[in-house]
């Protein structure tokens, strides 16, 4: 983390942002970003809450890739304790 303590001393005005996978998505990290002003980007695991959430734009790709067969992606925010962007992809 002094990284970031080095970045804004150089650069003060820049956003930071934290890009990881899924084993970056840990509540302690996540809590330090935010403390941190430290923007995140990370994945998450797929579950079955997740699926019910996303069970539509997932089934919206779906078809597109079918229709098309081409890569599709639904996208849309879902208000889950924080605001997260999800994306359904169908490859």
């Amino acid at each position: 983390m002094r990284i970031v303590k080095g970045l804004r001393a150089a650069w003060p005005g820049t956003q930071i942002i934290l890009r990881g996978g899924t084993g970056f998505c840990r509540d302690a990290l996540l809590i330090w970003c935010e403390s941190e002003r430290v923007d995140y980007i990370v994945g998450l695991a797929k579950n079955a809450r997740l699926k019910r959430v996303i069970g539509r734009r997932a089934q919206t790709a779906a078809e597109r890739y079918q229709s098309t067969q081409t890569p599709a992606r639904a996208t849309s925010l879902v208000e889950q304790g924080r605001t997260l962007y999800e994306d359904a992809y169908c490859l």
